[in-house]
């Protein structure tokens, strides 16, 4: 009997450390998957902040280069009204000239010039505010993907933060894996 309580005892004292040592390699297999969750969201955020970075230089430069556009049209816009300017002041000397003994004519083809020149001038100004709409879109939408972005990075990290206990190692693991 003391044989067969020794051997009991050794299988339980042997079914003990198989249960310690399967507990060991689920807490380190746990351990590893969380390190890796970890490196993956961290490698996420970073790669969101380099977006982020990315895209206020890209913000930058869109709006240099819309601002460099909107300069050259409106260049062009002011030559193409100061051309036009000067056809109507061409046109209206031709009509005094030419109609100048027959006065309603003169003046209904004058009053005509006008309203052309009117018209000219309302549209360079809905031209420009149209333009200027534009630009202010364009830097909207570059904030929203940018504000996107950022909350983006938030949601990457968050999951780490509710997986672990110590918020400060988070913390800085996500400060220094950003550097």
């Amino acid at each position: 009997e003391k044989a067969r309580a020794k051997i009991n005892f050794e299988m339980i004292e042997n079914s003990v450390r198989l249960d310690i040592m399967a507990k060991k390699h689920e807490d380190a297999r746990r351990k590893n998957l969380v390190n890796a969750i970890k490196s993956y969201q961290i490698e996420l955020a970073k790669a969101n902040q380099e977006i982020v970075e990315q895209l206020g230089n890209l913000s930058f430069e869109l709006f240099r280069r819309a601002h460099e556009l909107m300069n050259e049209k409106i260049e062009t816009y002011i030559k193409l009204q100061e051309d036009a300017k000067n056809r109507r002041r061409d046109r209206l000397l031709e009509i005094e000239q030419t109609f100048s003994h027959n006065e309603r004519v003169r003046i209904q083809l004058e009053d005509s010039e006008i309203k052309q020149t009117e018209e000219l001038l309302n549209s360079a100004i809905h031209f420009i505010n149209e333009l200027r709409n534009d630009i202010n879109d364009l830097i909207k939408n570059i904030e929203t993907v940018q504000i996107q972005s950022l909350q983006d990075t938030h949601v990457f990290l968050q999951p780490i933060s509710k997986s672990l206990s110590d918020t400060s190692d988070i913390k800085e693991l996500v400060v220094s894996g950003l550097k």
